[in-house]
């Protein structure tokens, strides 16, 4: 699979992309799951992108609008690299936790406040 960078801004919760074409909604950012300890390691994040993306090739769905790699850079001029994802990506990735009862968890509370959200 060809990597495909965009770039893309976040601004009061809105997203905007440059190329002019309508794009699927990718408001969750891959490296805060990381900091909020959703993956033990690099490694298990890795391997539950990788889980992802064959989720979304069974199911046909374009794994290039759920998962955007882009770059983040400081003032200093360091360059990191993340991934912007939508909300069914997000939710599969959190599935994909191997063992991590604590991302399971996120994952079952974000599905039911998506479902039932506007009960409570």
């Amino acid at each position: 699979m060809e990597a495909h960078f965009e770039i893309i801004q976040w601004s009061d919760g809105l997203e905007e992309q440059f190329s002019g074409r309508e794009i699927v909604a990718t408001p969750h950012v891959a490296s805060v799951l990381l900091d909020e300890a959703m993956f033990d390691s690099l490694e298990d994040f890795q391997k539950a992108m990788h889980n992802s993306f064959e989720v979304f090739l069974q199911l046909n769905i374009p794994i290039a609008e759920h998962f955007k790699a882009f770059h983040v850079h400081n003032g200093v001029g360091q360059i990191a690299e993340d991934w912007a994802l939508s909300d069914l990506a997000l939710y599969v990735l959190l599935l994909s936790a191997e063992a991590n009862e604590t991302a399971r968890t996120k994952a079952k509370a974000f599905a039911i406040n998506k479902i039932f959200g506007r009960y409570f």
